[in-house]
């Protein structure tokens, strides 16, 4: 499309933190995919033997989830954001997820949310390295 600009993703920060101050937020080294921020509203059939059509009415929004594609360090020193969702899944904790646009956030632009993790899972196969996902469990609108 003439005149659209694109965004790289090489640069693009990823956090977890208990506020959504970037200067206190813990980031999330090794992210490799995103894949989320859609989320959805259900369809409610409010038909009934009166109707002389299918009638409808939206549902509640679902924020939805993000799914993170990650190579998996378990140490805490080189990825302490991952450590921490780790630990926030066990606990249930709802945090704050931040994403830091590469080359056109120097205002603060990027994506915001309250976020429970999930979980995280790790891979591994044959002359690779580790492997892992997480889910985000969008709490709100995103």
């Amino acid at each position: 499309m003439a005149g659209m600009q694109t965004v790289e993703t090489q640069g693009t920060k990823f956090f977890w933190s208990t506020s959504t101050a970037l200067s206190t937020a813990q980031e999330i080294l090794g992210v490799k995919t995103l894949s989320g921020f859609g989320g959805t509203s259900p369809v409610i059939d409010v038909s009934d033997v009166n109707s002389t059509a299918r009638e409808k009415r939206m549902g509640l929004r679902d924020a939805g989830e993000i799914s993170l594609g990650i190579n998996y360090n378990p140490s805490t020193s080189i990825s302490p954001g991952l450590a921490a969702m780790e630990a926030d899944a066990g606990t249930r904790t709802l945090r704050k997820f931040c994403m830091k646009y590469s080359s056109v956030d120097a205002n603060g632009l990027g994506k915001k949310a309250d976020a429970y993790c999930g979980g995280v899972t790790i891979d591994m196969a044959e002359d690779d390295v580790w492997r892992g996902s997480v889910q985000l469990i969008l709490a709100g609108g995103a």
